[in-house]
């Protein structure tokens, strides 16, 4: 068939004429895309001679595969489909961020900041693929995932972390380390409770507003990170926060 096709396949089979004795003739393999598409449609059989089916070419599968992915997002097969046709979230760069997503660790006893930014910091110096830089420094949530490779870091992160054996640490001394952390806070005078959060890289300290003012409590939190400072020995920084709360109740009766 040149020029515009019809796709009157369902009337020649109306009109007697088997499929097998049925034939178009197409310039091209990739003109015939409209008819097979057609044909499909009407689940009329056919064959295809030179070159592929149109849904069995690469492009056409990729597109199929989005479906399954969106009903079930930990289905691999899919997900290795449709993950490399989005800009910059292919199988090379998703590697490259993850080998290089905690190399700040090994500058933080130098460098003040979390190690998420200290090595999206590093790599950005080095020219590194910006996409790759934003994996890097958006894995701990410092920096909002923007892109689906920076979530990509996040979850081969959470899932490394899981492996038995991946953290030296054992329960018992993770344990006593928030408690050393929260017992150093409790020393101050006006601290009623303390609470060590994001693994010790957060100290929140809950003052009485009767015995500790507003300037107080900023000195208070200046004295307290001093103080974890000549104590303990911890990779990167501890955020100290101070809270003074002040309310005031009464009843209408």
């Amino acid at each position: 068939m040149r020029g515009r096709w019809r796709p009157d396949g369902r009337i020649a089979w109306e009109a007697g004429t088997p499929l097998k004795q049925q034939a178009v003739l197409f310039r091209a393999s990739s003109h015939s895309g409209p008819l097979e598409i057609e044909l499909t449609r009407r689940n009329i059989p056919f064959v295809k001679y030179g070159g592929l089916k149109f849904l069995d070419s690469k492009h056409a599968k990729d597109l199929q595969a989005i479906p399954p992915l969106a009903g079930n997002p930990r289905g691999s097969t899919p997900a290795a489909r449709v993950l490399p046709v989005i800009r910059r979230s292919g199988p090379a760069p998703a590697k490259r961020a993850a080998l290089l997503h905690d190399i700040g660790k090994a500058v933080t006893h130098e460098v003040e900041g979390s190690h998420a930014l200290i090595g999206a910091e590093i790599a950005r110096r080095f020219d590194e693929d910006p996409a790759v830089v934003h994996g890097i420094e958006a894995h701990h949530n410092e920096v909002e995932p923007r892109t689906v490779l920076a979530v990509i870091v996040q979850a081969a992160d959470a899932v490394s972390a899981a492996r038995p054996g991946a953290r030296r640490e054992t329960l018992e001394g993770y344990v006593k380390r928030l408690e050393r952390l929260e017992s150093i806070a409790l020393e101050f005078s006006g601290v009623e409770e303390v609470f060590a959060l994001q693994a010790g890289r957060e100290v929140r300290v809950v003052v009485d507003p009767g015995g500790v003012s507003d300037l107080e409590a900023r000195e208070l939190s200046r004295r307290i990170a001093r103080k974890l400072e000549e104590d303990l020995q911890y990779p990167g920084q501890i955020q100290v926060t101070v809270i003074r709360e002040f309310r005031a109740t009464d009843y209408a009766r």
